[in-house]
């Protein structure tokens, strides 16, 4: 049974003029977030509960972005810690990172692409995105459903066979590979020409490499504007 703690964040940092945010997660997904102001001496409590299956994918993630490893860069002065600890039969385990160190990590890059992605909030910062805790979570979670390939891709098998070219890639430490290749079998199985590579890398680690001399290549060939297009 495993407990996580994880905030971010100083409230005691002049710089910083968010404060500190905690969050803890117990085994049957309650949730309590505490957020302590850096402005003003107050601090603001939520709670809520986790859905089983959002909470299934995080443990997923985070044991692929290698927990409890990290880099081991240097805090830099003025810096807002991530501290991730995980609690499990009365032992724990834990990472300090910088914050915008934790978002390189795999796992943690890939929830957090998913969450800029599908349930953004230009009225929240520092991230401007909702996560699914507190009174927001199956707002949240269904806007990251609505928002799935794998759910709304078969109603739109006829229009996807009007395109001339699909080509996906995905890395092979990428959380999002295994629904990567899911998406393609579904394109084979109803016949939509596509292509599909699985190369070295995370969800962000190959980005510039994999534009220049994968996806422009891409574009260049498939795209026309002529008159004698096809």
């Amino acid at each position: 049974m495993r407990v996580l703690r994880y905030s971010v964040g100083n409230e005691n940092n002049p710089g910083d003029p968010w404060g500190r945010s905690v969050l803890v997660i117990q085994p049957d997904g309650t949730a309590r977030l505490d957020h302590h102001f850096s402005r003003v001496r107050a601090v603001g409590a939520w709670t809520g509960k986790v859905d089983a299956a959002a909470l299934t994918a995080f443990w997923s993630a985070l044991e692929q972005a290698g927990f409890p490893a990290a880099p081991t860069k240097p805090l830099l002065p003025g810096a807002a810690p991530r501290v991730l600890v995980v609690e499990s039969d009365g032992a724990s385990e834990q990472v300090m990172i910088g914050y915008h160190e934790a978002a390189k990590l795999p796992g943690i890059a890939t929830q957090l692409a998913v969450a800029a992605a599908w349930s953004p909030n230009p009225k929240k910062p520092p991230l401007y995105f909702d996560m699914p805790f507190g009174d927001a979570q199956q707002e949240v979670l269904n806007k990251w459903a609505a928002n799935a390939p794998l759910v709304f891709v078969h109603q739109y098998i006829g229009n996807l066979k009007q395109y001339k070219a699909i080509g996906m890639d995905v890395g092979d430490q990428d959380g999002l590979r295994t629904d990567a290749g899911k998406l393609h079998d579904i394109f084979d199985t109803y016949g939509i020409a596509n292509t599909f590579e699985i190369y070295p890398g995370t969800h962000t680690s190959g980005v510039a490499v994999r534009f220049q001399n994968f996806v422009m290549p891409f574009f260049a060939k498939n795209l026309c504007s002529g008159k004698d297009c096809k």
